[in-house]
C-alpha cells in the first residue's frame, strides 16, 4: 500500500446553489501517477430572510409593496413583491390647527401580518375673517362694541369700542322724525 497526496478544492454554496469539494487523490507507483478524485455536494442553506420588511411607497401613498431581503452578506436577494392595502385616516385642519392624512399599509404574508404608516400634515388654513363687522349695541344706543368674526368657525377678535355718533332728523306735521346712530 502507498500513501496517496490528497488535495482539496471547495466552491462554497451560496444561498440558491449547490457548492461542491472536490478532492484529489495522486500516487505514484513505479514512475507513472496515479489521480483519482470525489466530490462531495455542499447543499445550498437557502436564504435566510430579515425579520422585517421593506415597505416601498408611492409618492403619493397610494400604493405600497412589501418585500423582504436577504442577510446573508454578498447576497442581493430580494422576494417578490407583495401589494398592500391602503388605508387613510384623516384628520381635518381647522383654522388654528394643523390637520394630517395617516396612511397605513397592511400586507399578509405567510399567515403573518405587517403594517407600515406613513403621514402627512395638512396646515391650518388660519382665520376667515368677515369684511363687515358685528355691532353690539346698548340699550339706549350711545355705545356700541365691534368683533370681526370668522366665516369658517366660532372665533371673534378682541371686542372693539366704536365710535358713536348720532343724527337726529326733526319731525314735522307731515313726516315722522328720526334718529340714526352710526358705529365706527
Amino acid at each position: 500500500m502507498y500513501d496517496a497526496e490528497i488535495t482539496s478544492e471547495t466552491t462554497e454554496a451560496t444561498c440558491d446553489k449547490d457548492g461542491k469539494t472536490v478532492y484529489t487523490a495522486t500516487a505514484k507507483f513505479k514512475d507513472k501517477t496515479y489521480t483519482n478524485t470525489k466530490t462531495e455536494t455542499l447543499k445550498a442553506p437557502g436564504h435566510e430572510l430579515a425579520a422585517t420588511p421593506i415597505f416601498t411607497w408611492e409618492k403619493d401613498y397610494s400604493k405600497a409593496t412589501v418585500t423582504f431581503e436577504c442577510e446573508v452578506k454578498d447576497c442581493d436577494y430580494v422576494t417578490t413583491p407583495v401589494n398592500a392595502k391602503i388605508t387613510k385616516t384623516v384628520t381635518e385642519a381647522t383654522c388654528d390647527k394643523d390637520g394630517k392624512v395617516v396612511y397605513t399599509a397592511t400586507a399578509t404574508i405567510e399567515g403573518k401580518t405587517y403594517t407600515d404608516t406613513k403621514e402627512t400634515v395638512e396646515k391650518a388654513s388660519g382665520h376667515v375673517l368677515a369684511a363687515k363687522a358685528v355691532f353690539t349695541w346698548t340699550t339706549d344706543n350711545s355705545k356700541a362694541t365691534a368683533v370681526l368674526k370668522c366665516t369658517k368657525c366660532d372665533y371673534a377678535t378682541a371686542s372693539v369700542n366704536a365710535t358713536v355718533t348720532k343724527q337726529t332728523t326733526a319731525a314735522t306735521c307731515e313726516k315722522d322724525g328720526k334718529v340714526v346712530y352710526t358705529a365706527t
